[in-house]
């Protein structure tokens, strides 16, 4: 061993006299050199004890998931016995919550069956959600510095029907900058509160993007009796992401009663919106929007748009216009050909 040593003490001190006689460019470069292999080490083993690690919490959580399903569906389906069944399970989730793994996997279990069942057995489960105490752990989020936690949370306690126990944080969240986080809020609200809820879409000046209108959707679904009389706010509202929206909702309820304003749609100054209007309105042939399709398509310079609009005006009422229509199919015709001319020459 001490022969190995001294040959070891050997190399490097010729490494490092060597190292010292050359040019200052080449010792940069062998410290460059040094420190990428270090940093490739040191990186390396960074990723396969992160793998080790995810591999192990993976097994661990199968593991909980096939003790614990069985047990909560046991429990919020026994009947008589239901009452008795939750209380011993709650006594036994008590236990394990402190070790994040469990209560984590036992949260998404509980999360996840309660949006798919029925009102008595969701009943259940928010019991056992708060017998168990793991709303402590969802109000805890809440506090969180990092606004994706604070989502998690609001989610969580929106779901198990538990809105009324965010009271002390709300005040503090609405002050926040973080839109998708008072979005969310709003959410939780609407969910718990109904229709009263809704009146912030009518000043939304931010985009209301596609994640946001499917579960905004959801939860006008789920709404019971939902009433409509927000939408016409939202179809004649200055953002354009709230009128697609309330587009959506026109088309997904057959609100047939609104083609006044979806007809006043047609002249957005949004491209998508004018779109999405003429989509309604061929779907439900509405034919007093006619003088609004032509008006939009004699004074519309775009080959496409004005392509789209007279398809439209011919879906609407061919028979009564069929000369004019002919006529300006011509014309689009002949546009296009010389477009095509111009681009080859």
């Amino acid at each position: 061993m001490e022969a190995f040593l001294g040959h070891i003490k050997e190399v490097l001190n010729f490494v490092y006299h060597n190292f010292l006689n050359e040019t200052l460019v080449v010792q940069v470069v062998w410290v460059s050199i040094v420190l990428f292999f270090f940093t490739f080490i040191i990186s390396l083993l960074v990723v396969v004890y992160y793998k080790r690690h995810r591999k192990k919490a993976k097994k661990e959580r199968e593991k909980i998931l096939k003790i614990y399903q069985p047990l909560i569906i046991k429990a919020i389906a026994g009947g008589d016995k239901a009452l008795d069944h939750i209380n011993v399970l709650s006594n036994q989730i008590k236990k394990v919550k402190h070790k994040k793994c469990h209560r984590n996997t036992i949260l998404s279990i509980i999360i996840k069956l309660h949006r798919s069942l029925s009102d008595d057995l969701a009943n259940n489960l928010e019991q056992i959600y708060i017998l168990s105490e793991l709303n402590k752990y969802s109000l805890k989020k809440l506090k969180n510095k990092s606004w994706n936690i604070k989502i998690e949370g609001i989610r969580e306690l929106s779901q198990m029907n538990c809105i009324q126990s965010m009271s002390k944080h709300i005040v503090k969240m609405f002050t926040s900058k973080k839109e998708v986080l008072l979005f969310e809020l709003r959410l939780a609200f609407l969910k718990n509160r109904g229709g009263e809820a809704l009146n912030f879409v009518n000043n939304y000046k931010n985009d209301f993007n596609e994640w946001h209108q499917i579960e905004f959707m959801e939860m006008l679904f789920n709404l019971k009796g939902p009433t409509f009389e927000y939408i016409d706010n939202w179809l004649t509202s200055q953002n354009a992401s709230i009128n697609l929206f309330a587009l959506k909702i026109v088309k997904s309820y057959s609100l047939i009663d609104k083609k006044n304003q979806i007809i006043n749609l047609v002249k957005s100054k949004n491209f998508k919106v004018r779109r999405e209007a003429i989509r309604v309105i061929l779907k439900f042939k509405i034919k007093d929007a006619y003088p609004a399709l032509l008006s939009a398509y004699e004074f519309n310079d775009n080959y496409f748009e004005k392509r789209r609009l007279l398809s439209a005006l011919k879906t609407l009422d061919f028979e009564n216009f069929e000369n004019y229509i002919l006529v300006e199919q011509q014309k689009l015709n002949q546009q296009f050909r010389y477009k095509t001319i111009t681009i080859k020459s």
